[in-house]
Parts: structure tokens; C-alpha cells; sequence
């Protein structure tokens, strides 16, 4: 089945919409970046949804959203995923360090009676987000030189998502990426 949104209609019959971008280096804070929030369906009844900031803010954000028997049975597959990439030794160049490391791209908020502390802090480095009409969320990350692009594109017409990484400096391959996916929820 094709994706709907995949094709424009010329003719003046569909107009899709811009995709949405937000730089996030433009002074946005922490909430004012969870504010903003995004929804990519899969033609089932599922969906990707979140905020800008990738960090969930409600019971229903996640990456993997499956409808069991639309519109109720709907299934929280995929929260997200506890990202970090791992650098090898002497890709110290590309993030203004010598030797490898750790650098975290999620970000979660966990309650206390103040409002909330994020942890860990990707979101310190992202530096753009956009969510485009062929349904493609993307956060870009900057660590010097250093680029982590991550995407998450539901399946259009499969209760599946594909999350993507792709991570530049200099056409020089620097680390590994690890992960730890989170979630399972049934809501009737």
C-alpha cells in the first residue's frame, strides 16, 4: 500500500503541508521545545507521536503506536530508546576531546516535586528538529564536528517502525551507537 503522503498532487487538489522545523539552538527552552509536539500515522490507526525535544511528555507519546482494532486496542510498542554513542580512541577530533567516550542522545523527564529533572542530556546538543509531510520525524545532534542524525519513520500500512542513525564528521566513521529500547502498554 502507498503512502499517501509520499506524493504531492500538482494539480492544486492536495497541498501538503511545509514540514516543521525547529532550530533548536534559536534560544528555545528545554520546555518550550516539548511544547511542540509531532504525529506521523501508519494508515491503521497507529501512529509515531512526541515532541520536539524527544522527550515524552505524555502517556501516549512513542515511537511505535499499534492499533489492534481501531480506534480502541491501540498498543504503546516503542517509548523511545536510551541512546549513546560510543566513540573509539582518537575520534577525540571531531567532539574537542582526545580519546573516546560516551555522549548521550536521549533525554527523559523524571518527576519530582520541582517539575521534573532531565536525564541524560541529549537534548543539550540537539540542534535541529523536523518532522516532514513523507513521515519522517528528525532530530539532529552536534557534538563538535561531530553530527548524529536520528529518524523514525513508521510503516506505513504495518504496525512497525524504523529508526534510523547515520552519524558524520569528516566522512570518518568515529563509534558505535547502543541502545536500549522501552515500552509496552495496552490502552482499550
Amino acid at each position: 500500500m502507498e503512502n499517501p503522503l509520499s506524493s504531492q498532487v500538482s494539480d492544486g487538489g492536495v497541498d501538503i503541508p511545509a514540514a516543521l522545523v525547529v532550530p533548536c539552538g534559536s534560544g528555545l527552552s528545554p520546555d518550550a521545545l516539548s511544547r511542540r509536539e509531532w504525529l506521523i500515522g501508519n494508515g491503521l490507526g497507529g501512529y509515531a507521536m512526541g515532541s520536539a525535544s524527544g522527550v515524552p511528555g505524555r502517556r501516549y507519546h512513542g515511537w511505535l503506536v499499534g492499533a489492534t482494532n481501531p480506534p480502541v486496542g491501540r498498543v504503546l510498542g516503542l517509548v523511545g530508546a536510551v541512546e549513546t554513542l560510543v566513540l573509539t580512541p582518537g575520534a577525540g577530533g571531531a567532539t574537542g576531546g582526545g580519546g573516546g567516550g560516551r555522549i548521550d542522545l536521549s533525554t527523559f523527564r523524571f518527576s519530582s516535586s520541582t517539575g521534573g529533572v532531565l536525564h541524560p542530556r541529549g537534548i543539550d546538543n540537539l540542534v535541529k528538529f523536523e518532522a516532514d509531510p513523507a513521515g519522517v520525524a528528525r532530530w539532529e545532534y552536534a557534538f563538535g564536528t561531530l553530527r548524529v542524525v536520528r529518524e523514525v519513520v513508521p510503516v506505513y500500512g504495518r504496525n512497525a517502525v524504523i529508526v534510523r542513525y547515520r552519524v558524520r564528521a569528516g566522512g570518518h566513521r568515529y563509534g558505535t551507537f547502543t541502545g536500549r529500547c522501552c515500552g509496552a502498554t495496552r490502552n482499550e
